[in-house]
């Protein structure tokens, strides 16, 4: 099935705390219409967008094995909630 869904006008955002915690979290996501794989072109632009995600990956990985890092993990993935909506990094 497919579903509709509506583009927010502005950011929308969460923060939670809990004292219990041992490390931060920090998720980022953005929806958008869902890019179909018709052409070369096409998949062409979701391979670039793929690669930028395992090259901004690896960057966090190297940022949190420094000495003192301001954050303990970080990644990028993309996903699929709904037929036509797609997350992205």
């Amino acid at each position: 099935p497919n579903f509709d869904f509506a583009a927010h006008t502005t950011p929308r955002y969460s923060v939670w705390a809990d004292s219990e915690a041992y490390q931060s979290i920090v998720y980022i996501s953005y929806k958008h219409p869902r890019v179909v794989l018709d052409t070369v072109a096409q998949y062409r632009v979701h391979l670039v967008a793929e690669i930028f995600c395992v090259a901004l990956n690896n960057r966090f990985f190297k940022i949190s094995r420094q000495p003192d890092p301001p954050f303990y993990n970080a990644g990028t993935q993309s996903e699929e909630p709904a037929r036509p909506v797609q997350s992205q990094c």
